[in-house]
């Protein structure tokens, strides 16, 4: 066996001879011999691919291999729209394509729940650490196609600043996880351990345009919803969406110019 380590920019799950195998910035074993490496979508890295040749190597001094961003602009639409929502039910039974939750470093409510239906299911929990993302096959009990954990601080320390950042990189972990995403659902942070319900409201959908507004998302990208279980947070929580999102309401309508 032997080992190799891609360097990159970005947390991107690296492709080797067309299969993934691991991430950026982590040990890889892989045979011995020649082997193609590149990277997972979006393609904004150069060269799109590398071939190596892997002999002697071992866990103290892996073959490196490093991608750089790409400074060619991408062919996006210069205007797109994506219908921004809240949803009243419980999130583990909304259909989309993924339910994106956070992991503060030990294990609250929906994104609990979601762990134990998905054990049940037989996953054998690997949970990221901050600022990390995993992304799981859903199972039995899970309505979303896909779950999404993305690794955040402690709770004492998931602040507003920290709600805008997870909401950022939700998207931005799907751009190369999972480039295919039309609908996201997301789950609603911080009343529930102290922080102001409107404050944090306020950053999660500003994460949202944070990542919209860099283009960091996936190009297929219709929806996200907000599932709260609350009818009356969520009834409240609609009534905001439409101050922060005046335009169409509940639409979020931007230009994208990279």
């Amino acid at each position: 066996m032997e080992y190799l380590i891609v360097h990159f920019p970005l947390s991107r799950r690296v492709m080797i001879d067309d299969e993934f195998h691991g991430r950026t910035e982590e040990l890889i074993e892989v045979e011995v011999g020649k082997h193609r490496v590149s990277l997972s979508p979006p393609s904004n890295f150069t060269p799109a691919q590398q071939t190596i040749v892997l002999k002697d190597t071992s866990a103290l001094e892996p073959h490196e291999v490093s991608f750089d961003l790409a400074s060619e602009k991408r062919t996006v639409p210069e205007t797109r729209t994506i219908a921004v929502h809240v949803q009243q039910g419980d999130a583990l039974k909304i259909r989309t394509d993924v339910l994106a939750l956070k992991y503060a470093q030990s294990l609250h409510g929906v994104d609990a729940q979601a762990v134990d239906k998905l054990k049940s299911s037989g996953w054998k929990p690997t949970f990221p650490t901050p600022w990390d993302a995993r992304l799981v096959e859903a199972g039995k009990g899970i309505a979303a196609s896909k779950v999404l954990f993305v690794g955040v601080p402690p709770l004492r320390e998931f602040s507003y600043r920290e709600i805008r950042t997870f909401a950022r990189k939700v998207l931005a972990s799907l751009t190369g996880e999972a480039p295919e995403t039309k609908h996201v659902s997301l789950t609603l942070h911080g009343p529930g351990y102290g922080l102001d319900e409107v404050e944090a409201f306020e950053a999660e959908v500003a994460g949202l345009i944070d990542a919209v507004r860099s283009g960091d998302i996936p190009e297929t990208l219709e929806k996200i919803t907000f599932v709260e279980w609350g009818q009356g947070r969520a009834q409240r929580r609609k009534e905001l969406l439409k101050e922060l999102l005046p335009r169409g309401r509940s639409i979020l309508n931007y230009s994208v110019h990279l």
